[in-house]
């Protein structure tokens, strides 16, 4: 919910805390009155052993490459993944990001068929509180299904950005939702370091045209003053929290021997009221 008065500060969150999910906190966290949700035990204790296991046996399949349309790099963080980032495709035309799907839930598969489904997982706990549907993006004309269940290894850290696929992914379905959240199931996570930082102050760039604004990284300008939330992931939880709020991830202390290791996706309302998933 933005404050009118000034459109890039948001209203006080009506708790600064941690709440359970609830039909009444997925909605308080689609208008941002509220900085996250957690979800305990979403995972056992061996289950999540499972994965690291397999993400270990598996290995990484990619590095992500913050880099602009003409290819200067944004930022020299490096961050491992498994699967498909529609961020990486922005610039390009939707069918290049399409064309990679198959190949991404087949890499991802090799990991939960191992372990278990958690975007399954995630969609059965949203149903089970919500009004309206849940489920994967899939592409209107039928062009196909979009890419959900991101698996990272994010142990170096994030610098502050946002995500609101209306500015980074016009082309796709997503693009017409009317407010995002996001979620990430735990597995590991390092002792010290590794905390996530949200701010509250919806990120709504100056942008022309069919430009598509960079979100990585955002001017630390932009949060000045604002309320922020900082949490630390527990293995086996997962935590869902407004991805249009700024949020920056803290490294891991050096020489911790765990990973921070996770699996999420975006949720995104559409303007029905129904929820798509993607990554």
């Amino acid at each position: 919910m933005l404050d009118t008065a000034n459109p890039q500060r948001s209203a006080e969150w009506e708790a600064n805390e941690e709440l359970e999910l609830t039909t009444k906190t997925l909605q308080a966290l689609f208008d941002n009155r509220i900085p996250a949700i957690r979800i305990r035990g979403f995972a056992t204790p061996r289950e999540c052993a499972s994965v690291i296991d397999a993400i270990h046996d598996v290995g990484m399949q990619h590095v992500y490459r913050f880099k602009t349309a003409d290819g200067e790099e944004l930022s020299d963080k490096q961050t491992g993944y498994i699967g498909l980032t529609h961020y990486n495709y922005r610039h390009l035309p939707k069918g290049d990001y399409l064309a990679k799907v198959p190949e991404a839930y087949a890499y991802r598969n090799r990991i939960f068929e191992r372990t278990f489904d958690a975007v399954e997982r995630m969609i059965e706990r949203v149903r089970a509180v919500s009004e309206n549907d849940v489920a994967v993006a899939e592409e209107p004309d039928g062009s196909g299904v979009l890419y959900a269940g991101i698996i990272r290894d994010a142990s170096t850290g994030a610098s502050l950005h946002a995500d609101f696929a209306p500015y980074t992914a016009r082309g796709l379905c997503v693009g017409r939702i009317t407010a995002q959240i996001g979620w990430n199931a735990w597995f590991d996570h390092p002792h010290a370091g590794g905390a996530t930082t949200v701010h509250n102050s919806p990120w709504t760039p100056q942008f022309e045209g069919d430009e598509i604004p960079e979100q990585y990284p955002l001017d630390h300008t932009l949060v000045e003053g604002a309320e922020n939330y900082t949490y630390r992931p527990t293995p086996g939880d997962a935590i869902l929290f407004n991805t249009r709020n700024p949020h920056e991830i803290a490294a891991a202390a050096p020489g911790d021997a765990h990973s921070r290791l996770q699996v999420g996706a975006f949720i995104g309302r559409m303007p029905s009221g129904g929820m798509v998933m993607w990554s």
